[in-house]
């Protein structure tokens, strides 16, 4: 059981780093909270056992910086603001013109 969990865990954190730096990282998320779940849980069993993996810490940070890399482009698309790319040149002026 905790060979399935590690490596669920193991694949789930390096599909979440990889979906992490595609265009579309809103997929990393779920892979990502899968990879920390099951890596608690793997950790959790083999801390029960007496014998930790080097392998288990190892998929809980790879997908907390899937996680960080994730809120960070969340973050950085969300304040990206358009910049306002009229300037006085461009705008036509408007010559009011009296008749008398």
């Amino acid at each position: 059981m905790k060979q399935l969990v590690t490596a669920l865990a193991i694949i789930s954190a390096i599909l979440a780093t990889i979906l992490a730096v595609l265009p579309k990282f809103n997929l990393a998320i779920y892979p990502a909270i899968l990879a920390l779940l099951a890596g608690g849980a793997a950790y959790y069993m083999s801390k029960k056992e007496g014998e930790l993996q080097k392998i288990v810490p190892f998929t809980i940070y790879l997908s907390s910086i899937a996680l960080c890399i994730v809120i960070f482009k969340f973050i950085s698309t969300a304040t990206t603001a358009v910049p306002n790319t009229t300037s006085a040149k461009d705008t036509p002026v408007k010559i009011k013109e009296e008749h008398q």
